[in-house]
């Protein structure tokens, strides 16, 4: 969804526009095409990134664009001056697509998404999409996050506004949405639950040092919920819950000061493509590595074709309250 917000601000010709979208001037009326699955979250967001690449001289469809957006949609990026100061770039979609599609067919222009994490609630779904972006092959190419707003109707989804901004050396790509952040683990550590399961224990535990963070985030699925529970000082019972870069930030520090976590039991239950594993842990840590934690971790897995990934992960340490049972 990059674009030049020189270009929305009429200072120059527009280097070349991301994905966005056209939407019609209020009160028009809007009809979607019968062709693109608008139902499907995914689809839809597959159609938002195709409906603009293209080569140079292919014209874009402005009907379509138009059918993809609710009329009062926004768009929005940060533009960052030579001083330094961010001024907020803000336009309808009507107005982005004058600015932004004769260069767009002039230049060429293509995007892919490269990650994703949806957060959903009823009808509404807020997406942030990471994208790598290019004018023609073997050109360079220009990554960042797109953030989308949608709204279904109970027949199809809608974007009511969008905004995004571009990668920098100082502002990577979230690591759940950079490719390069996820090394790709082989089938003998993943291709089954007890390889998966082993990869778990192992990639995390060692003595005080550096953890290998990418393998370690390879093993879940960016959609991966991580829920720790067990109980308050005061006795009762708590609940915490993270995605997997903020757990990962909150974890990784406390392993790498030496941390060594061992399975003890596994109880499994799989049927087809997803499987349940019950697996007792104890836990050394410290300077020495002689404090000690006892626990259950409770995983959610699902099968891909070739390899499991954890789809959700829960556990609770054993206290004077909750023992093993």
């Amino acid at each position: 969804m990059r674009i030049s917000p020189c270009a929305l601000l009429c200072l120059v010709v527009p280097q070349v526009a991301p994905l966005q979208a056209q939407a019609p001037a209020a009160g028009a009326s809007v009809q979607a095409p019968a062709a693109p699955n608008l139902k499907d979250l995914d689809a839809f967001i597959t159609l938002l990134y195709t409906s603009i690449s293209g080569p140079a001289g292919q014209k874009r469809d402005g009907q379509l664009q138009r059918s993809l957006f609710l009329p009062s949609a926004r768009l929005a990026l940060p533009h960052r001056a030579q001083d330094g100061k961010v001024r907020i770039v803000n336009t309808d979609v009507e107005g982005y697509c004058k600015t932004s599609f004769p260069a767009m067919e002039q230049r060429g222009f293509f995007e892919r998404e490269l990650g994703r994490r949806v957060d959903r609630f009823g009808n509404l779904a807020q997406v942030w999409s990471a994208y790598e972006s290019w004018e023609k092959e073997g050109g360079p190419k220009a990554r960042g996050v797109n953030s989308f707003q949608l709204l279904f109707d109970g027949n199809r989804w809608w974007v009511t506004g969008c905004a995004w901004d571009d990668e920098s050396p100082d502002r990577p790509l979230p690591g759940d949405l950079d490719p390069a952040s996820r090394t790709p683990l082989t089938v003998a550590e993943a291709g089954t639950i007890d390889a998966l399961v082993k990869s778990l224990y192992g990639f995390i535990s060692g003595p005080a040092g550096k953890r290998d963070v990418p393998r370690i985030r390879a093993l879940f699925h960016r959609e991966c919920r991580f829920t720790i529970t067990g109980n308050k000082p005061d006795g009762t019972p708590g609940v915490r819950s993270f995605g997997v870069e903020e757990f990962l930030q909150r974890v990784v520090p406390s392993w790498e000061k030496g941390f060594v976590e061992q399975e003890t039991r596994r109880d499994t239950a799989q049927w087809g493509n997803m499987a349940g594993v019950w697996t007792r842990y104890e836990a050394r840590f410290g300077p020495e590595m002689k404090e000690t934690l006892r626990g259950i971790n409770s995983l959610q897995l699902q099968f891909d074709g070739t390899r499991w990934w954890v789809m959700a992960l829960q556990f609770q340490n054993e206290d004077a309250k909750t023992k093993l049972p």
